[in-house]
């Protein structure tokens, strides 16, 4: 009489072979998803900047005090300080304050130090 016997399980060698296969396939998606990360994080970042630049304008509107109203050289600190109220996020021109954290082609941080960086950083950005 022939025993037969029954393999329960994978060997070792298809084991090696599925796991090879998924790092393979990992590999290539991996960097791909990295960089639309980044694409949609520099998009967030677009975004928070033309936010600033229509509250600016709004609040503009509403001001009557012409030396109250936001120039191209009001720093980033003022601009904060007459868009967003941190005590009461439900005045105010804008909600939360974004970080303002754009990185160019190349890697390097965007400093805005000025309302008038912000501006050119917007109009440069829905030129291209």
């Amino acid at each position: 009489m022939v025993k037969l016997h029954k393999n329960r399980g994978f060997s070792i060698i298809e084991l090696v072979a599925v796991i090879a296969i998924i790092a393979i396939l990992a590999a290539a998606i991996i960097p791909k998803v990295g960089k639309y990360s980044k694409q949609a994080l520099n998009t967030r970042n677009i975004m928070d900047a033309q936010n600033i630049v229509q509250a600016a304008e709004l609040y503009n509107i509403d001001c009557e005090n012409e030396k109250e109203k936001i120039k191209d050289d009001t720093t980033i600190e003022q601009l904060k300080s007459k868009l967003y109220n941190e005590n009461n996020e439900n005045e105010g021109y804008l909600n939360k304050w974004p970080e303002l954290k754009y990185k160019d082609k190349n890697g390097e941080t965007i400093e805005f130090s000025s309302y008038r960086d912000i501006l050119n950083f917007v109009k440069g950005k829905n030129n291209t």
